[in-house]
């Protein structure tokens, strides 16, 4: 996944449960911190990271590991070991920890002042996490970092000496027959992954809702939620990201993916129960199937037209004329006028106004933002024009249209 996805991953993570996560790789230090910005000096080789690298010497074996200090206190952490990337989750409060045992904690770690206090006031006032949460969430950062299901009871855990007489969390052997069942939720899950990628990128809806109604999520046979739902919103994150990342492949315009994903990232929050939130997954999946579909039935013959489009879409907020297009793209601004209204059916300013409509909508329905910085945003001449244009296209003023579907009653 690119960078810049797979920190907006994590940072939705970090809000959605919580808890304080680092991104970062051995050569270059910590790149992505969430909740709050730390120092550069523990954003260097020599800090955080130097910490973390004797426990990736010691469990060389392994990709995903997780803590319970002396204090009580919860970590984890995936690496990704032919890339030197890791993802350091924690600290995080148990159920059990106490005030002092999270100044203990502190203390020893020996962070800045600054860093030392906004973590402390974050520990302590934010909902505890339990350890089967904690490795839920690594096991589908793992899936995002590795492409590798692990299993909840394959995640090692290293614990302090001390704590191994306070925590009962211990692995017990696992006999022949779980390891063959293991084998086969490996196969299973690489087969509906395979399957998941033949129908997105064939825009085949009907085929992926069958196959989504018919076939059970590995994930969701992995793991028995009894009713909290914490974890399975932990896999709803992963599955639209992994939805997401099979449509790029299709060669789709990332920017045409974004406000599907944002949506669905913005409805898990708001998800209560284990049922709605399967159906959120079957329903993201479904609507990146569609964007794909919609992407190839549009798609022309013609490499030029193509370029314009994705330049048009790739530049919707700023102000574009035939002249840019025509520039942007190095084609001819007669031939690409007259060719692009013959494979698509519309002039490019047609085309143009058509796509800002489509994201001045995003903003209607998600944002506060008036209809002059809308406007303003996505460089309309005025706020009359948007208006007007938004009407001839959708057939209702943008003040109606968002009453009518803002997300936020």
């Amino acid at each position: 996944m690119e960078k810049d996805k797979f920190n907006h991953y994590l940072k939705t993570l970090s809000k959605a449960f919580n808890i304080p996560i680092a991104y970062g790789q051995f050569t270059g230090g910590i790149t992505h911190f969430e909740p709050f910005d730390i120092t550069t000096e523990e954003n260097g080789l020599d800090y955080i990271v130097g910490k973390i690298k004797p426990v990736y010497n010691k469990f060389s074996e392994e990709n995903v590991l997780y803590f319970v200090t002396s204090d009580l206190i919860l970590m984890g952490v995936v690496f990704n070991r032919s890339t030197n990337e890791f993802v350091f989750v924690g600290p995080i409060a148990s159920h059990t920890t106490t005030e002092k045992e999270v100044e203990n904690y502190l203390k020893k770690v020996n962070l800045s002042e600054d860093t030392t206090y906004k973590l402390a006031k974050y520990m302590l006032n934010v909902k505890p996490l339990d350890q089967n949460s904690l490795i839920e969430l690594l096991s589908n950062v793992n899936l995002i970092l590795n492409d590798e299901i692990r299993p909840s009871h394959k995640i090692v855990a290293a614990y302090d000496s001390e704590t191994l007489d306070r925590i009962a969390f211990a692995y017990n052997e696992y006999n022949i027959e779980t390891i063959k069942q293991d084998k086969l939720d490996a196969e299973h899950a690489a087969n509906y992954k395979l399957s998941l990628n033949y129908f997105i990128l064939d825009g085949d809806i009907e085929g992926l809702a069958d196959f989504l109604e018919r076939t059970e999520d590995p994930l969701t046979v992995q793991n028995s939620y009894c009713g909290n739902v914490s974890e399975l919103k932990v896999m709803a994150f992963s599955r639209i990201f992994t939805a997401e990342t099979i449509a790029l492949k299709s060669g789709i315009p990332s920017v045409d993916l974004e406000e599907t994903q944002r949506y669905y990232l913005r409805k898990i929050n708001s998800v209560s129960n284990e049922e709605d939130l399967k159906n959120l997954i079957t329903n993201a999946t479904i609507d990146f199937a569609k964007l794909v579909k919609n992407y190839l039935d549009n798609k022309t013959d013609n490499p030029t037209i193509n370029r314009a489009v994705t330049y048009i879409k790739n530049n919707i907020t700023v102000k574009l004329t035939a002249d840019d297009i025509a520039k942007a793209i190095k084609a001819n601004k007669r031939y690409l006028f007259t060719r692009f209204k013959k494979e698509t059916g519309k002039t490019l300013i047609q085309f143009v106004n058509e796509e800002k409509i489509k994201k001045s909508c995003y903003y209607l329905q998600f944002t506060d933002k008036s209809l002059a910085e809308i406007a303003n945003f996505l460089s309309f001449s005025s706020q009359s024009y948007f208006q007007a244009v938004f009407k001839s296209i959708v057939g209702q003023t943008p003040t109606d249209w968002r009453k009518n579907n803002r997300y936020f009653k």
